[in-house]
């Protein structure tokens, strides 16, 4: 379940930003894209055309600015654009090292190791993030069919 958009435009304002019609296009997009994590290349594809005059300066300024206020996760991994997830609760995100395919996994568990950490470690933990990288279902079957056809005409 994302955040939503009431709440996100409520901390805006609370913290003294302004609302232009851009930067609330910019967050529906981010917001409606819930589950997909978008790169800012895909949060601009999807703003340009109601916003021919937006730049891509202006979404970066505006993804800052949400993951300023703790609202967006930046998600990096080598050779590949930053996707962006809204801050959702505890959850693993599971990254494909072939597709590039983001998925979340909520998991009950994670406020209490979250607790531990802070607990043994002493420090106050703002944010969390984990990971986990290896093949989704999809790409470990086409693997395996690439493996069974290698096998066949050997």
């Amino acid at each position: 379940m994302g955040i939503p958009l009431s709440k996100v435009i409520d901390e805006l304002r609370q913290r003294g930003y302004r609302l232009t019609p851009q930067r609330q296009a910019i967050i529906q997009a981010l917001l409606d894209a819930e589950g997909t994590h978008p790169s800012a290349q895909e949060i601009y594809a999807r703003v340009s055309p109601q916003f021919p005059m937006i730049t891509m300066a202006t979404v970066y300024n505006t993804l800052q600015v949400l993951e300023d206020m703790g609202m967006v996760t930046p998600l990096g991994f080598p050779g590949a654009s930053t996707r962006y997830e809204t801050a959702d609760g505890p959850h693993i995100n599971l990254l494909c090292l072939r597709c590039g395919r983001i998925d979340d996994l909520p998991l009950e568990e994670l406020p209490e190791l979250q607790r531990k950490v802070a607990t043994d470690s002493g420090y106050l933990i703002h944010a969390a993030h984990l990971e986990y990288r290896g093949y989704c279902p999809s790409c470990r079957a086409e693997m395996e069919d690439e493996r069974a056809s290698a096998h066949t005409s050997a």
